[in-house]
This record gives C-alpha cells, sequence and structure tokens, in this order.
C-alpha cells in the first residue's frame, strides 16, 4: 500500500514508504498523526510540479476483544492530517565546480583550525599545571613499568 500527496517528482521520499506495523495476532488500533505540507519542486529543465510532502507520528495499540476500557478503543487504521499554511518551494540546481573546490577548501581550513585550536589548549593546559615533556616522558615509562610489573 502506498500513502502520497500530490504528483511524484525526482528525489521524493514518503515519510511511510517501507512502513510495516503490526502488534502481533490480535486486533490492534493504528492512528496516524500526518503534518501535510504543500510543496513546489522546481526542476533544472524548468519543470514545475505541484506536490506535498507529509511528515508522521504514529501510535499503534493491541485491542482486547470484548474487554471494556474506559477509552471505548475500536481496532481499525486512522488517519489525522493538518495541512500547513507554509509552502515550501524546492529548486534543483547543480552545483558549478569552482562552489564544490570552495567547500572542500572550507573543509580542510576548519579542520586545521579545530586542530590548532585544541593544540593551543593543550599546550597552554600543560604549561599551566607545568608539565614539560620530560615529566610527560617520565610519567608515561612509570605507568607502563607498573601495567607490566
Amino acid at each position: 500500500h502506498e500513502l502520497s500527496f500530490g504528483s511524484e517528482y525526482e528525489g521524493r521520499k514518503n515519510a511511510l514508504d517501507g512502513h510495516i506495523a503490526s502488534v502481533g495476532d490480535s486486533p490492534g488500533h493504528y492512528q496516524y498523526f500526518l503534518k501535510i505540507v504543500p510543496t513546489l519542486f522546481k526542476g533544472r529543465n524548468g519543470d514545475m510540479i505541484d506536490s506535498a510532502q507529509f511528515a508522521v507520528t504514529h501510535q499503534q495499540n493491541p485491542v482486547e476483544i470484548g474487554r471494556r476500557t474506559s477509552a471505548h478503543i475500536i481496532p481499525g487504521v486512522f488517519f489525522k492530517y493538518e495541512i500547513s499554511a507554509y509552502m515550501v518551494t524546492i529548486t534543483e540546481t547543480k552545483m558549478h565546480w569552482t562552489s564544490f573546490l570552495i567547500s572542500v577548501c572550507a573543509v580542510v581550513g576548519g579542520t586545521f583550525t579545530i586542530a590548532g585550536v585544541a593544540s593551543a589548549v593543550l599546550h597552554h593546559g600543560a604549561k599551566a599545571l607545568g608539565w614539560n615533556k620530560n615529566n610527560i616522558a617520565t610519567a608515561v615509562s612509570e605507568r607502563r613499568k607498573m601495567r607490566l610489573g
């Protein structure tokens, strides 16, 4: 079974695709709460497709037939939906190679920056504690001796 709203477009994934619900052998009460958002998809070739996306939360409970409860839960599948007042526009674009190159440079630069900050913090922290290379090397070798010893 399938649940979707509006026309299909490239890359669209529905929230309930592949969803299977079961409460075992007994009958169940399945309740789905859907938030539907109107969507306009603009393709690279100029196509415009009116569609909708949705988010879903759900509850499922087994129903014991013949047992009287205050909730009066009946078996079945129930959908409650709300349509958003906002509209989403998805525009398909192709990334230019220079944009890709700039993104890669930003990632590499950010990695070096974080490494530099971490190194400075460790260096100044060790200096504030009065540690130097000889103290650290001595402590490491003593700890190794204790483990082996």
